[in-house]
Formats: C-alpha cells, structure tokens, sequence
C-alpha cells in the first residue's frame, strides 16, 4: 500500500518523538542504577566535581592521589553479582519497552505496520537525546543525588549526637543509683 509523503513525515515526527522519550526512559533506568551503586557499592562511583570540588558519598573517603574511593562507614560487602544483576534487569526492561514503543507508534501512526522509517526515527530521536540533553541531566542527577545524600547524613548525624548523649546520660545516672543502691546494700 503507498503511503503520502506527509504520511512519512508525521509518522518520521511521532517516531523521533518516541526514540527521545526512550532516550529518557534509559537515564529514568541509569540514574535508579546510580542510586543502587551509591547506596550499595559507593566505592565504585567516579567523584562529581562541583565548582571545583569533589563530591563524594558519606560512606567513602576519596584519595585524592590514586582516584580510588575507600570505604569508610559501610559495612555492608556488595558483590558485582548483585549489581550485575539489577543491570541485566534494567536492560531487559529498556528492550521491552523499546519493542513496546516500537508497536505503539506502528499502531497509532501506520495501521500497525512497521516500516524501517519508524526504526530509523526511533535511533535518531534517542541518539539525539541522548548526544546533547541526556549528559546534563546524568550530570544533575549525579549532583543532586549525591548532594541529598550528604545532607541526609548530616542530619541524622546532627539528630543522633544529641539523642547518644542523652542516652549516655541517662545510662550514667542509672549507673550511679545502681552502684549507690549495691554499696548501701553491702
């Protein structure tokens, strides 16, 4: 069956649109699985520079001579299986709904027919994306996440001075009734 040449066009357009909107999806899926590394294995990350300064994570001390991080707080030993894992997971997911936005646009725009327009629209939208808006916005994640988690940190830290030393208060009054009330009953 032809097809009109505005007919390649609007299906040419919502096809791009679709490859940009995969293109977010894929940062959605690497920024859940910087979250994951953050949280599990920190010594893996590369440090974000932020006006001159590095930005790490609470639970690594970066050296600043060899680049590498060392853990300091974290005492939870997460293999590469783990992580290798939750890639393979975030990859099936992206290729599914690769193909399910690949059907979608075929239905909505050409009677479900594929056509190598659609595939071609889908590959230039997402490496436009990704070739110019997708390394601000990895960049701005990586900055806010890491910087959320600092300041989560600190605040539990600042919440949690005050509470140990109330406990230890109290737990050196009750010492001292106890020690009082044992050498009165001796």
């Amino acid at each position: 069956m032809e097809i009109s040449q505005i007919d390649i066009l609007y299906l040419f357009f919502f096809s791009l649109v679709s490859g940009i909107c995969l293109g977010v999806l894929y940062n959605a899926l690497g920024i859940f699985r910087l979250v994951a590394e953050v949280v599990l294995a920190p010594q893996k990350l590369n440090p974000v520079i932020v006006f001159g300064r590095e930005l790490g994570t609470p639970f690594c001390k970066w050296n600043e001579n060899d680049g590498e991080a060392k853990k300091v707080r974290l005492g939870v030993k997460v293999t590469n299986v783990v992580l290798g894992v939750l890639t393979a997971l975030l990859d099936v997911i992206f290729m599914l709904s690769c193909a399910v936005g690949t059907v979608i646009v075929a239905y909505a725009c050409n009677s479900g027919r594929l056509r190598w327009i659609i595939f071609a629209g889908e590959l230039i939208g997402f490496f436009l994306y990704r070739c110019t808006v997708s390394k601000i916005v990895v960049y701005l994640a990586k900055v806010i996440i890491l910087s959320f988690i600092n300041i989560s940190v600190k605040l539990c830290r600042m919440i949690a001075g005050p509470i140990k030393k109330c406990a230890s208060n109290i737990r050196g009054c009750i010492n001292k009734v106890i020690n009082k009330k044992a050498s009165k009953g001796t």
